[in-house]
């Protein structure tokens, strides 16, 4: 009499049919660019097809950002969704390329990453996360709040959570909402402590200082 110890198979077919399915079945990811349409000034210049946006995702992603751009009943003032907005205003549309598909989430990240960093990386592109114009331009916009030249050293700081609440005012609550908006973004310093880059923190703070008049027209 034949018999099957724990790690064997009843079937070995089964099993890779099985295997086979759980594959084909995984999520598949794509990346994607949002482009000004062709004919499209601004302030001058040319931005015909030019690529103002890289993203990443499953479904209907694309087209998340113009939906979010449209909702009259929360206006989001984030840049992309301006851009958009502005688009719209012109009586254009916004040009949606898919430039990866069907790859697990590491090639989509990894892809993502080259493009905001390498093959569309620009004055134009207004990623903010593995974007090091974004980011030096950023630093550059603080570095004119500071008071003191002196001051431009503590630009390359990182914070505790309880050093940016204080800074922008609002309770721990506040700060891990924004962190799941990805309004700003949180950093491992160690094996415990969770951080946050001061230049991140100064941008979020200007952002929550700022007021948005009501426009009926948005």
């Amino acid at each position: 009499m034949n018999t099957l110890s724990g790690s064997e198979s009843p079937n070995p077919m089964i099993d890779a049919t099985m295997a086979r399915f759980s594959v084909s079945h995984q999520e598949r990811y794509y990346v994607y660019a949002l482009a000004y349409p062709q004919d499209y000034y601004d302030k001058g210049n040319d931005l015909s097809g030019i690529v103002f946006y890289i993203g990443k995702g499953t479904d209907n992603r694309i087209d998340s950002h113009e939906i979010e751009a449209g909702n009259r009943s929360s206006i989001c003032y984030c840049k992309k969704c301006k851009v958009i907005r502005r688009i719209w205003a012109d009586g254009k549309q916004v040009q949606k390329y898919k430039l990866l598909e069907e790859v697990g989430e590491p090639e989509a990240f990894a892809f993502e990453r080259r493009c905001i960093q390498d093959l569309y990386a620009g004055p134009y592109l207004i990623n903010t996360r593995d974007n090091p114009l974004y980011y030096e331009q950023e630093r550059k916009r603080i570095r004119e709040r500071f008071s003191h030249p002196g001051d431009e050293d503590r630009l390359d700081q990182t914070l505790t959570s309880q050093e940016a609440c204080k800074i922008l005012g609002v309770e721990h609550t506040t700060l891990l909402r924004h962190v799941k908006a990805g309004r700003i973004r949180k950093y491992r310093k160690g094996i415990r402590n969770v951080v946050f880059s001061r230049v991140d923190v100064e941008r979020l703070k200007q952002q929550l200082e700022e007021v948005h008049p009501i426009n009926n027209d948005e």
